[in-house]
């Protein structure tokens, strides 16, 4: 799931740079993705391969957590960062 996420996400961003076109919608559903990619689907592995009790929900509760604050940061540290082109230097 994560490398075909990963994948999708690449040619995403691809195709919105080859058209020389972005929006703040697609930037926050790309966001949206990356979290259910990258936090929930493996904590949902995690849950199914038999982390199923009390402490192992918590953590797992916890990894998502800790993805959806690092990429809220992001995004916010992003649109400050962002120069004249609306492009972020680095990053």
């Amino acid at each position: 799931m994560t490398p075909l996420a990963s994948s999708s996400s690449t040619r995403s961003t691809a195709v919105a740079r080859w058209r020389h076109q972005h929006s703040p919608l697609g930037r926050e559903l790309d966001s949206l993705a990356d979290v259910i990619s990258f936090g929930v689907g493996p904590a949902a592995l995690g849950f199914a391969a038999g982390l199923q009790g009390g402490w192992d929900i918590v953590i797992l509760c916890y990894f998502v957590c800790c993805g959806v604050s690092r990429l809220a940061r992001f995004n916010v540290t992003a649109e400050q960062l962002t120069n004249d082109s609306g492009k972020v230097p680095y990053f």
